[in-house]
């Protein structure tokens, strides 16, 4: 950004010496020289007049303050007179062809060194960062630098334009998704609601909150649903999410409430009548009857064709200590699972307690 001080003298200076310029052309009108260069100025003036700030454009609203790039669009002007002023100075012939083949291969140097910016995504904003240091710039580096897996520099990238720029959503989510791969979920966890406090995307921090708790985190993953819930106090998914998340934690009174809400709010969902099932019937003290009724709900509701379900349901009749039944659902439940090894392993190793008489219980 120019720093323009409307106090300073010396902030007027262009803007006079244009206005002085374009009075000393039309003076001079009388002759051709100054004709062609007036109307060379003006025109350069008239077609660069949209891209000074004056008329909204997305680009300056949302990036930048100066575009100084858009004069392409207004050179033809000064480049027509240019040339005209060349070829009436320099005599016809070999002058003229040498001075067009001099000009063609310093153009095509310049260009191709300017081309090679844009090889990849990463140098053009490394070369965005040491001719402006703009936000875009410093933040789209740090957002190719994660993407590249080299997350110790996108973070320090993120840091950097945090300190410049201060927060923005993207910049806190980028530095985020670095300290996720860096398996530091704490601090992830801490960026991802800074991030989401600046942009309240509820989608993205969901997603974000269940691959950290996939990932075995969570401690760092519950307060994200938490936040969530408390603004989506109706989305069952999320309600369920957390749920599970609270059961793993070994807070089952919280985890049964949320499961009983989205009951409550859709009380034919079949994910919060398996899981609010599961927890009973592996749980001391769980109502054992009521997690084979609900247990059984779902499982007609998929057709007794679920096997992660069918497997509920044989926990819940191992609960009540019917463990015939627990048995002969069991196995279909590990005949229906072929093909997904963990979740067979899963059923098979409480298929070995309903053998042998015993229940299973949730660690």
């Amino acid at each position: 950004r120019w720093p323009l001080d409307p106090a300073a003298p010396v902030s007027y200076v262009p803007t006079l010496a244009l206005c002085g310029t374009f009075a000393l052309l039309w003076a001079a009108r009388s002759r051709t020289w100054a004709r062609a260069a007036f109307l060379a100025l003006a025109s350069f003036a008239l077609l660069l007049a949209p891209v000074l700030g004056f008329l909204p454009a997305t680009f300056m609203e949302s990036y930048s303050f100066v575009a100084d790039h858009w004069q392409y669009a207004a050179l033809v002007a000064p480049v027509a007179l240019a040339v005209a002023g060349v070829w009436r100075v320099v005599p016809a012939g070999h002058g003229r062809m040498a001075l067009v083949t001099i000009v063609a291969v310093t153009l095509a140097m310049l260009t191709a060194r300017h081309a090679a910016i844009h090889t990849d995504s990463m140098r053009l904003w490394r070369h965005d960062i040491d001719v402006s240091d703009s936000f875009a710039g410093s933040t789209m580096l740090a957002v190719e630098l994660e993407k590249a897996g080299r997350n110790e520099e996108a973070l320090k990238q993120a840091r950097s334009s945090m300190a410049k720029y201060g927060e923005r959503d993207i910049t806190c989510f980028v530095a985020g998704l670095a300290l996720l791969s860096m398996d530091r979920y704490q601090e992830a966890s801490e960026a991802f609601l800074a991030a989401w406090r600046l942009n309240s995307n509820d989608v993205v921090l969901h997603r974000i909150a269940m691959r950290i708790a996939e990932e075995g985190h969570d401690n760092e993953a519950e307060p994200l649903l938490s936040r969530l819930v408390d603004r989506l106090p109706r989305e069952v998914g999320l309600l369920i999410d957390h749920g599970m998340c609270l059961h793993r934690l070994g807070r089952r009174d919280e985890a049964e409430r949320n499961y009983r809400r989205a009951l409550e709010i859709d009380g034919n969902s079949v994910a919060a009548l398996n899981a609010l099932a599961f927890l009973l019937a592996s749980h001391p003290g769980g109502d054992a009857a009521e997690a084979v009724a609900l247990a059984a709900r779902a499982s007609r509701a998929t057709d007794d064709a679920d096997p992660s379900i069918l497997d509920t349901l044989a926990t819940a009749h191992a609960a009540a200590g019917d463990f015939a039944k627990a048995v002969r659902v069991g196995t279909d439940a590990l005949a229906r699972a072929s093909g997904d090894d963990a979740l067979a392993a899963e059923i098979l190793a409480r298929l070995e307690l309903f053998r042998a008489g015993k229940p299973f219980v949730a660690p």
